[in-house]
């Protein structure tokens, strides 16, 4: 019992950290008014409107309450540019009902369906996943894209990462490996031993690989995110059969390497 009390303790200082953090905006602000007004005779009231710090694709909007009863709404950063639009009213309308009822239940229903047939709006339980999502999600992938390709063009690799990376693609991969890469060390508070993505980034459909290693062990590290790299964009691995065949790989190197160690 006293465990669980601490994780709820944990949640609510979470939710508490978080409202801090949400910034007031002020588009945000003037439509929920506008809503507010038009939908619900003013009656609603909330103490912050803000864009939420994750781009969530499933998590448009949410409705958040901590410990100090301090409540918020917060909207994806995915619908900044889609603030007129009919989509945006939805998802702000959604989460504002949610002011009244917390759930999805019975309270929620009868708002949704009386906002629905007094003024026109198509408000869902769940994100609806029609064409404005689509366009959404379409123009948010491209801008990833340019920035991954900005980033790509502009970047150098710390001296010492390259030159690993380079004498292990010499060693144990015939320089097969390609030279369009992304090294990096990963955060420190991370518990990852390796990590790798794989991202689509340019106009031409290219492939292009970020590796990302620890701190420690490095060169072990490194050499284990690169037989991913070496399955899918050298040996043309479907995506589908890669974990299997990294798995088959990494124990033919390990065989040739004494389990990564004195590389």
């Amino acid at each position: 019992m006293e465990k669980f009390f601490e994780e709820v303790y944990k949640e609510a200082h979470l939710a508490e950290t978080k409202f801090n953090v949400l910034k007031e905006d002020e588009v945000l602000r003037d439509k929920f008014n506008s809503f507010n007004d038009a939908y619900f005779d003013g009656t609603l009231s909330v103490d912050k409107i803000g864009w939420s710090h994750h781009s969530s694709t499933n998590r448009l909007g949410a409705c958040v309450s901590d410990i100090d009863d301090n409540i918020w709404i917060e909207i994806s950063p995915l619908l900044k540019d889609y603030v007129e639009s009919d989509f945006f009213k939805d998802v702000l309308v959604h989460e504002m009902i949610h002011l009244i009822d917390r759930s999805h239940g019975q309270y929620f229903v009868q708002e949704m369906e009386r906002i629905n047939k007094e003024y026109g709006l198509h408000i869902t339980i769940t994100v609806d996943t029609g064409t404005e999502l689509e366009k959404i999600l379409k123009n948010f992938r491209a801008e990833s894209d340019a920035r991954r390709v900005d980033k790509i063009n502009n970047n150098k690799n710390k001296p010492e990462l390259q030159e690993m990376y380079d004498e292990l693609n010499a060693k144990y991969f015939e320089g097969k490996l390609p030279d369009n890469i992304i090294i990096e060390y990963l955060p420190k508070k991370t518990y990852q031993t390796y990590g790798l993505g794989q991202v689509r980034a340019d106009e031409n459909s290219d492939w292009v690989f970020k590796l990302r290693v620890a701190r420690d062990n490095t060169k072990e590290c490194m050499l284990k995110g690169m037989v991913p790299i070496y399955a899918y964009g050298v040996l043309n691995v479907p995506r589908k059969k890669l974990d299997a065949e990294t798995d088959r790989l990494h124990a033919e190197l390990s065989a040739k390497t004494d389990n990564f160690t004195n590389i």
